[in-house]
């Protein structure tokens, strides 16, 4: 994903997406129905469960590594793996 407004859409099997932390909005579109899918942070930040509100069917979200804040203020993320950074 870019800074623009983005759309992927996942194919079957397990995929990976690598996102700067930055560049993930409501306004991106992540979508899969099948598999096990990652979304991986390849920056540091904060990112709020707003973020979220159009992505479906990741089943883990890998922090980098530094200083991670994540505010859920909604259940979008319920159900998801997250695994933070060192």
């Amino acid at each position: 994903l870019d800074a623009g407004n983005d759309t992927v859409n996942l194919g079957a099997g397990n995929d990976t997406v690598n996102v700067d932390i930055n560049n993930l909005t409501a306004a991106d579109s992540i979508s899969d129905t099948s598999g096990t899918d990652t979304l991986n942070f390849t920056s540091s930040g904060s990112i709020a469960s707003g973020d979220f509100t159009n992505v479906s069917g990741i089943e883990t979200i890998n922090f980098a590594n530094g200083t991670n804040t994540l505010t859920q203020t909604d259940n979008t993320l319920n159900g998801i793996i997250v695994n933070g950074g060192t």
